[in-house]
């Protein structure tokens, strides 16, 4: 006789005979009664004079809820290259972060994406190449901005369902992942631009570029820049000294 019983109190339980042929015995159960987590196997046999075996007990893991990932797991954020949050326009070396909510521990799940990817993530609708990892119960694509990039930065939810589709993801049980039609994400408002500012100063100062006497107290330099309204000028004016007198102004 074998009984297979689950953890719940009173527990439910699923009983079966078989018979021992040549050293052997085996049966097939149906556990759908049972709930998920350990079930305990007990086994029994007498001999033909009356003999009870010992009882064998066996333990075993029922697992039949498959791995979920939502339709609203995502969330894309903008950081600067030390990971602090970057509402800013991103320059070089900064990161894209891409985090789908799994669900569950990311190290319980098999063929989550490892190879990078260059579908999901766009800057000026162009793929970037960006990198998958994992943390707790989170897969991670990121993107560190390289030189040249500029853009708007835009999530291919598409792609990235067709993505993890694909990829097969199981847990350990076997159970295969169901992937939801992911939600549109409100893609970042600042952009990508690793275009260094440029700035000049005046050709010509105090009229003459000399500075006398009765100028040496106001001295006004100026230039151009095409930084943006607002960007802090820092200037500094230091004579041939050695060390040399500095005075720094920011406008």
């Amino acid at each position: 006789t074998v009984v297979l019983s689950d953890a719940s109190d009173p527990a439910n339980t699923v009983t079966q005979t078989t018979t021992v042929s040549s050293g052997t015995w085996s049966i097939t159960a149906d556990l759908s009664t049972l709930e998920d987590g350990t079930v305990s196997i007990t086994a029994d046999v007498d001999d033909q004079a009356g003999n009870s075996a010992t009882t064998a007990t066996k333990d075993l893991t029922l697992d039949t809820v498959a791995p979920s990932i939502a339709a609203d797991a995502l969330t894309v954020t903008t950081v600067d290259s030390s990971d602090s949050s970057k509402s800013a326009n991103l320059k070089q070396g900064d990161k894209i972060v891409l985090t789908i909510d799994l669900g569950e521990a990311a190290s319980g799940l098999n063929n989550l994406p490892s190879s990078n990817d260059s579908t999901v993530i766009n800057v000026n609708a162009t793929g970037v190449e960006s990198v998958w990892s994992t943390t707790g119960n989170y897969l991670k694509l990121t993107y560190t901005v390289a030189s040249g990039v500029n853009g708007a930065i835009t999530i291919d939810e598409s792609a990235l369902n067709t993505l993890l589709s694909d990829a097969g993801i199981t847990d350990d049980a076997g159970n295969s992942a169901s992937i939801a039609t992911f939600n549109a994400l409100t893609d970042p408002s600042n952009s990508v631009d690793t275009v260094a500012p440029t700035i000049a100063i005046a050709g010509t100062l105090e009229s003459d570029n000399i500075i006398n006497a009765s100028e040496v107290g106001y001295v006004v330099v100026s230039g151009t820049s095409n930084a943006e309204d607002g960007q802090t000028v820092t200037v500094v004016l230091s004579d041939a000294s050695d060390p040399a007198n500095t005075v720094t102004q920011t406008t």
